[in-house]
């Protein structure tokens, strides 16, 4: 299954749809290849494994949220091995908590400096952009009961 990941995420099918991400999906099934030992049959990857991967990645240093992608690369490999009748069962997968929300890009202060910076026919494009985003930020936030799109 990891040995024959081109099967299960074709760089051809990546090509044709001008996916960008075919090099990232590579670097991904490089991992899962180290990991699982290449040739590893399907059925012989369980949750367990799974969950034991991405503890061996964080470990390695790399993020949650690096270790979820690869993950996801994994699932997606055994989602088309389950349509294409070449895989039995899906393990369940256990993404990782990813705790990275970026918040308070400018505070006025900040915003104030860009925009003393930018052309006068710019600074209206700020003004809504700061404005609209700082809006956002406002219903959006916890406890709400507004989401974002």
């Amino acid at each position: 299954m990891i040995g024959s990941c081109d099967a299960y995420v074709p760089g051809s099918r990546y090509r044709a749809n001008s996916r960008r991400s075919l090099d990232r999906v590579q670097q991904a099934a490089a991992h899962l290849r180290d990991f699982f030992r290449g040739n590893r049959k399907a059925r012989d990857i369980t949750s367990d494994g799974i969950t034991r991967y991405a503890a061996h990645r964080l470990e390695d240093g790399a993020k949650a949220s690096t270790a979820n992608y690869e993950m996801a690369v994994l699932r997606r490999g055994f989602r088309l091995g389950l349509r294409a009748g070449k895989v039995g069962t899906r393990p369940e997968f256990s993404m990782l908590q990813v705790s990275n929300v970026r918040s308070g890009f400018f505070e006025s202060e900040q915003y104030r400096s860009v925009v003393a910076h930018l052309p006068n026919y710019l600074k209206p494009v700020a003004q809504a952009a700061y404005i609209t985003a700082g809006a956002r930020r406002a219903n959006c936030s916890p406890g709400s009961g507004a989401t974002s799109t």
